[in-house]
């Protein structure tokens, strides 16, 4: 559990571990089951709910709220983000290297 805020670990069921290096953001909308494995580097910035008994390998990534791309003629970096939707994983998952997981996976 080494490096995981506080706030993240309030809402990880028992058997938790998260290995070094994770970023979290949206922390107050993250939801994490039992027995959950983080690998190291693993990124989470979208809301998300993790079932129980799942394993993320190393740098697996939870992204949402993409830029909007629909504006003809407007910058994409003045283009603002969309919404973000959640991401859900369900139980007995288990989610591979570098994989990246998009707002709205189920």
């Amino acid at each position: 559990m080494r490096g995981v805020p506080f706030e993240v670990l309030a809402k990880a069921g028992a058997g938790f571990y998260c290995d070094a290096a994770p970023f979290f953001r949206h922390n107050e909308d993250i939801v994490i089951g039992r027995n959950v494995f983080m690998g190291r580097h693993v990124h989470i910035s979208a809301p998300c709910r993790i079932g129980d008994d799942v394993m993320l390998a190393s740098r697996v990534a939870f992204v949402g709220g993409d830029h909007v791309f629909s504006r003809p003629r407007v910058p994409i970096n003045q283009s603002g983000r969309g919404p973000s939707r959640p991401i859900i994983v369900g139980s007995d998952v288990w989610i591979g290297h570098a994989a990246i997981l998009m707002a709205g996976v189920n």
